[in-house]
């Protein structure tokens, strides 16, 4: 009985393992950006990343105008984006405060 609590744990612990690995496969590059604080005319000063699309969502960092990011994901109206100098700061932000490098 011990033999298969601890094949069943390797197991699960295994099987844990693959989706976290798949996740971060889901999310890759997918193109760079240069962040704008503009937008209709007026100066935000700062740009929210959120932690997620949905309504209830909550602001996790800010950027700034030209600031450099990598674009993670593609979700209409956001983008899923990192900072490019590498300090951590990951979130969702309004594609119109994205300008897509070519």
């Amino acid at each position: 009985m011990k033999i298969l609590t601890i094949i069943l744990i390797a197991f699960l612990f295994l099987a844990c393992n693959q989706n976290e690995n798949q996740e971060e496969k889901d999310i890759a590059e997918i193109g760079f950006g240069t962040i704008t604080t503009m937008t209709d005319g007026f100066d935000v000063q700062r740009v929210n990343l959120w932690n997620s699309i949905s309504s209830g969502r909550k602001v996790l960092a800010y950027m700034t105008n030209g600031e450099e990011v990598i674009i993670l994901k593609d979700e209409e109206p956001y983008f899923l984006v990192e900072s490019a100098n590498g300090d951590g700061r990951k979130g969702y932000c309004m594609k119109n405060f994205v300008i897509l490098k070519k």
